[in-house]
């Protein structure tokens, strides 16, 4: 049987019962852990996010022959998400982000920035450059 310490994550987590529901499955045997893990993710859990995170796995693993495949379609769709995402044309909601160290979105939105994306796939660039020769961060 192994010994697990307490689970302590370096942010704030908004689903608490989720948190527990980790906590305890940690402190479970190894045999047991593993049934609890699938009950957990399996169809007719609560948690939402949990479901769809095992649903798009469960595709990925099933449908895609090679490994190397599976890891460009992981780069390509979270490539695109980021370049979809992170353009903003709130210079300000960034500003106050980045004073309080930041977040993973401003972060990026500054790399993106420095790189010359200011807007989102489809919209006119304009609209964002606009906004960002006003106040730049």
């Amino acid at each position: 049987m192994s010994q697990c310490s307490a689970l302590v994550l370096p942010f704030p987590l908004r689903t608490s019962s989720l948190l527990v529901l980790v906590r305890r499955l940690l402190h479970l045997p190894d045999q047991r852990r593993k049934v609890k893990v699938v009950e957990t993710l399996s169809a007719n859990s609560k948690h939402e996010v949990l479901k769809n995170g095992v649903k798009l796995g469960k595709q990925l693993v099933e449908t895609i022959e090679e490994e190397e495949t599976a890891w460009k379609l992981l780069a390509d769709f979270w490539s695109e998400m980021i370049l979809y995402v992170a353009p903003s044309d709130n210079l300000e909601g960034h500003k106050e982000a980045i004073a309080r160290g930041g977040e993973l979105i401003t972060l990026l939105w500054v790399m993106l920035f420095h790189a010359g994306i200011v807007s989102r796939p489809g919209e006119e660039d304009g609209a964002a450059a606009t906004a960002t020769s006003a106040g730049a961060v």
